[in-house]
């Protein structure tokens, strides 16, 4: 039985926040936990950073939020408690205009695709293969880190009434465009025959790098 979260009075139901600002309200608050914060003293990326939290968490149940999600603590309540029979939650994620950004359709519903806020069990993590692949280190790390999930047999609960949302959309520049392409061909190697995707992982390499390859043009 999953117990429910304490509830803190600093975090009304209607108030938004970003991750590092709900942490550091955590931190002041007296929890029947301890809140610890680490700081990386360089830019490690998203692969390795999760890494690096999940080796120093001691807890059964993880949390992961990216540092621009903004959201209320009745979205974490929700996600708590959609995990009770599952390995992992995940919400409905949106950018602040109100656009959905996913889940789109059932494949995504039934597979996380974005890390920008999930519950994932500890012992449900340590059924995965490897953790997030610092190969990758951004860009596509979290699709292959779920996509792996779900090949092993980890089952996900989208809670479509938590919600969290992203500031704003997603910008591009030269280092960004070397990371999804150099990804997406790399993901399409190393799950090729593995994981159902939507389409087979050749075409969606070749056919991402395409459509990124324009849009660099433009």
């Amino acid at each position: 039985m999953i117990r429910r979260p304490p509830r803190s009075t600093l975090f009304p139901y209607t108030t938004l926040f970003r991750s590092i600002e709900y942490i550091q309200k955590l931190r002041q608050e007296k929890f029947l936990f301890s809140v610890r914060l680490f700081r990386n003293s360089s830019n490690l990326g998203a692969a390795a950073s999760r890494n690096k939290g999940i080796r120093k968490s001691n807890g059964d149940i993880l949390l992961f939020i990216d540092s621009d999600a903004h959201f209320s603590y009745d979205c974490i309540e929700k996600l708590f408690v959609g995990l009770q029979n599952f390995d992992i939650s995940f919400p409905k994620a949106l950018y602040e205009e109100g656009q959905i950004i996913n889940p789109n359709d059932d494949f995504e519903k039934e597979r996380v695709i974005n890390s920008m806020m999930f519950f994932i069990k500890k012992e449900s993590l340590h059924k995965m293969d490897m953790y997030f692949d610092e190969i990758m280190n951004i860009y596509g790390e979290d699709t292959d880190f779920f996509l792996r999930a779900h090949a092993l047999g980890l089952k996900a609960n989208y809670v479509e009434d938590a919600v969290v949302y992203h500031p704003g959309r997603t910008t591009f520049s030269e280092i960004s465009y070397y990371h999804r392409f150099k990804n997406a061909l790399y993901l399409s190697l190393k799950l090729h025959g593995l994981v159902k995707y939507r389409v087979p992982f050749l075409i969606y390499a070749f056919g991402f790098m395409y459509i990124y390859f324009i849009t660099a043009l433009f």
